[in-house]
């Protein structure tokens, strides 16, 4: 490789890290109706992953009657259930939804979800505690470490 040609095969090689660093979107979904929390707000779900068997995020977006938005992000590490791992994504974060907003104040008041149904082992703590306050719900996966 010419001296000239390393600057740029850096640049690449920093590029492609940078890109498979970043949190995609995966899976998605709505809190079923009779889930919903007592806030009366419509509820989303997300999972956000990167490549590989490493944590996940469980984001959560909901809307209030009026129009106001808010969010949470959870992290976890599903991989260590069986059931989640023999084609059971979709189930997985469908019962942290449940949880999520169930007989709660709104979808982000706990402070930490798990499903019992199927992992009750793995458990995703809140990643942006908020003290009581609702966050504004950010773009799905963005800006998260």
């Amino acid at each position: 490789m010419k001296p000239s040609q390393v600057p740029f095969t850096a640049f690449v090689l920093l590029c492609l890290l940078s890109w498979t660093a970043a949190w995609q979107l995966g899976l998605r979904g709505c809190f079923n109706c009779e889930r919903s929390p007592t806030d009366q707000s419509n509820c989303e779900w997300a999972e956000c992953r990167k490549p590989g068997g490493g944590p996940r995020l469980f984001q959560v977006k909901c809307t209030l009657p009026s129009g106001q938005s808010y969010g949470c992000v959870y992290r976890g590490n599903p991989h260590a259930c069986t059931a989640y791992n023999n084609n059971g994504q979709e189930r997985f974060y469908k019962s942290l939804a449940e949880k999520s907003g169930w007989r709660r104040p709104d979808g982000c008041s706990w402070w930490k979800v798990y499903s019992s149904s199927m992992c009750p082992n793995v458990v995703f703590e809140k990643a942006n505690p908020t003290k009581g306050k609702k966050s504004p719900a950010p773009a799905w996966c963005d800006e998260f470490p």
